[in-house]
């Protein structure tokens, strides 16, 4: 039976009618999913079908067809009123706590990058004229992480242009939207509908995430570091395992451009990227280094980003956040206050009457993530130059940089900054929409599996 609003399972998979399978009801966040039980044999009945479908359909179109349809497939999901859009619209707030209009921005974001024109691009780029055959691994376990839903999506496209079976499995963050990924291609394309599947289930399942990584050709999977190693450690050696951790992104603001001309468009700029996903994402940035000397200070300039926040809040509310999470913000907020009392040279904005939105100045470089919702901390600094090697010890952590600064100095600051292992820059603004045809963690997409024509 389909996924509907009357039913949101937390799997899909072809073939299953998931009414007939117990279920358990579990509550995430202000919602209550039903999680269907499948036991080892049935999921393992399942996978093999995908596979048997892999094998007899997919792996034998040509990649051009695949590429339309994921267009098709991608142009549906920005349209209002999809079906598959608007159940994503009504129930990932829910289980999530982001905003319904974060969450349509979020889907925007991501499904406009998937154009036919880029997809041909980026094979080109990578493979050059795919080789006749029957592309990559038969079956692909997507393990997710967090509840950001570019991160299934791109995976997901990927393990397509490889003509593979894929089976996504969600993140207990967030475990509705990756069914209704798979789900949505019912419509779209019928043959790529068998061959996909999504199923959550709780931790601890031993015997039944053993059958799935033996099942698997290739393992993705997202998570810290931990989790990670403890993951590849139970995939079967004949299984390619790629993994990506966390990271966390920052950006660089020089002198030369705090000017007031471009003061409310940089900081209207840096908004966007604060608030898509309530900056929780890999590539929300977390601090700004800011070069003091300029025409524009920085307290100026955090009155500025305030502002824009404030602008934004109206058409990108911030999310529903749990207890915990809300009094670290007042936590964090009253140690910044009490720090004004003691007559420390920092500053803090607020928004007002709420907790939407906190921007603090503190000249101390405090190098390190700031784990809560639309808080960013402004160092300024004497030279950016000098300040690089104080994110060392991230090295290997660190996705995207947001540069703001003169054309001359970009030549000069890439070269230094990439011996943080950074592999993404970009313009202020730009943070949170990576384009398809950039690297995702230092590596091509699809290179990483093999791809026909």
């Amino acid at each position: 039976m389909p996924l509907t609003a009357a039913n949101p399972f937390t799997a899909w998979l072809p073939g299953v009618d998931l009414e007939k399978l117990p279920s358990d009801s579990v509550t995430w966040g202000a919602v209550t999913l039903r999680s269907s039980r499948v036991s080892p044999s049935g999921f393992r009945s399942a996978l093999s079908q995908m596979v048997t479908q892999q094998q007899q359909t997919l792996s034998q179109r040509p990649l051009a067809q695949i590429i339309h349809s994921i267009g098709c497939w991608a142009k549906a999901w920005r349209t209002p009123g999809f079906y598959w859009r608007q159940l994503a619209l009504d129930w990932i707030p829910l289980t999530s706590g982001f905003s319904s209009e974060t969450v349509a921005d979020g889907l925007d974001a991501v499904f406009a990058e998937l154009q036919p024109e880029l997809l041909r691009e980026l094979v080109r780029r990578e493979v050059g004229t795919p080789p006749r055959g029957r592309g990559g691994p038969r079956l692909i376990v997507h393990w997710l992480a967090g509840h950001i839903p570019a991160v299934a999506v791109m995976s997901f496209v990927c393990g397509l242009l490889a003509k593979s079976a894929q089976l996504l499995k969600p993140s207990s963050h967030e475990p509705l939207f990756a069914p209704l990924l798979a789900a949505s291609w019912q419509e779209a394309d019928p043959e790529i509908a068998a061959c996909v599947g999504a199923l959550w289930w709780p931790g601890g399942q031993s015997e039944l995430e053993a059958m799935v990584l033996a099942q698997a050709d290739m393992v993705v999977a997202y998570g810290d570091d931990e989790t990670l190693r403890e993951l590849q450690a139970r995939t079967p050696s004949q299984a390619r395992f790629i993994g990506h951790g966390h990271q966390w992104s920052f950006a660089f603001i020089g002198r030369e451009e705090l000017v007031p001309a471009k003061l409310h468009g940089l900081a209207a700029e840096l908004a966007q990227d604060v608030t898509l996903y309530d900056q929780l994402g890999c590539l929300s940035p977390q601090v700004v280094c800011l070069e003091r000397g300029a025409s524009v200070s920085p307290e100026e300039f955090a009155r500025a980003l305030g502002m824009a926040l404030t602008a934004l809040e109206s058409r990108r509310p911030a999310g529903r956040w749990g207890v915990e999470t809300l009094a670290a913000i007042r936590g964090l907020r009253d140690s910044y206050h009490m720090r004004q009392l003691a007559r420390e040279s920092v500053e803090i904005y607020e928004s007002t009457g709420t907790l939407a939105w906190t921007v603090i100045v503190d000249p101390r470089l405090l190098v390190e993530p700031t784990p809560l919702p639309r808080v960013i901390r402004i160092n300024p600094v004497d030279h950016l130059e000098d300040v690089v090697a104080q994110f060392l010890p991230w090295k290997g952590h660190l996705s995207t940089v947001g540069i703001s600064v003169s054309r001359r100095r970009v030549q000069t600051l890439m070269p230094v900054l990439s011996t943080l292992g950074v592999w993404r820059f970009c313009p202020l603004g730009r943070m949170q929409r990576p384009s398809l045809l950039e690297s995702h963690d230092g590596r091509p997409l699809p290179r990483r599996v093999n791809i026909a024509g």
